[in-house]
């Protein structure tokens, strides 16, 4: 799965798999869903966004977010969140 440049995609499905994504544009999870997604490589290109919970945006703790993730890789990791910044 590649996400372009200019395009953002809000994952909120409760079970979903990919071996590979990578993000040019903006990824972000739901706030209102629980979500379940399987990836074998995540990749964020410089270009690209993770928008995994902020601080002005948190995932409410009443949402599941459940990722696991075989290999990641940030190209660029001011374009994370801070969350995802304290995870890789």
């Amino acid at each position: 799965v590649q996400i372009p440049a200019g395009i953002t995609m809000t994952y909120d499905m409760q079970s979903g798999g990919a071996d590979c994504i990578g993000v040019h544009g903006t990824f972000t999870v739901s706030r209102s869903a629980n979500t379940s997604l399987k990836v074998g490589n995540f990749l964020v290109y410089s270009d690209g966004t993770l928008d995994w919970g902020s601080v002005s945006t948190p995932v409410p703790a009443n949402i599941t977010d459940l990722t696991p993730i075989l290999e990641a890789s940030c190209m660029r990791s001011s374009r994370m969140s801070a969350s995802m910044r304290s995870f890789g």
